[in-house]
């Protein structure tokens, strides 16, 4: 868990936790694992009050690569940002390269869902597609939830398209 000021936690030698000072404004907590060990990785675990016999199953990481395509147009997004929310922090972020691929690490096998954004100029964007304001840019963002199976590292096998 990041960032909850007073909360604490006290870990056993068995690997048994305990959280303590959980704000009761927070209707549930995110728990972060920050110094995991490198190629490692877990699913983001959401505990609320009263949960009890919470796990936290360490694994190794996935790497997955693929690209992010403006959906308009086809054409790769140099830097858009691609992200999926496990890991030792609670989110694994990496931007694109020129030819809008990404290679992704920290994530755990099974179902995920990852995001891509990218930020660009609104003569970019077909018209129908801009917003209503005068803002000289605009948001992109698309997702894809896919299953990521252990040791399936293929390049391009993701493909996220952002309108």
């Amino acid at each position: 868990m990041l960032s909850l000021p007073g909360v604490g936690t006290h870990l056993a030698t068995d690997g048994s936790f305990e959280l303590q000072g959980v704000p009761g404004s927070y209707p549930e907590v995110y728990l972060a694992i920050p110094e995991l060990p490198e190629g490692q990785t877990f699913r983001r675990i959401a505990v609320r009050p009263g949960d009890d016999d919470i796990r936290i199953e360490l694994q190794p990481e996935q790497v997955v690569h693929g690209r992010v395509l403006n959906a308009y147009n086809e054409r790769p997004l140099a830097g858009a940002a691609v992200s999926h929310e496990h890991g030792p922090r609670g989110e694994e972020v990496v931007l694109c390269d020129a030819d809008g691929r990404f290679t992704i690490r920290r994530v755990p096998a099974g179902p995920v869902r990852f995001l891509a954004s990218a930020t660009l100029p609104r003569g970019a964007v077909p018209p129908a597609a801009r917003p209503n304001s005068r803002a000289q840019t605009v948001l992109l963002q698309g997702s894809v939830q896919a299953i990521v199976v252990p040791g399936e590292t293929a390049a391009d096998e993701l493909v996220i398209r952002v309108e």
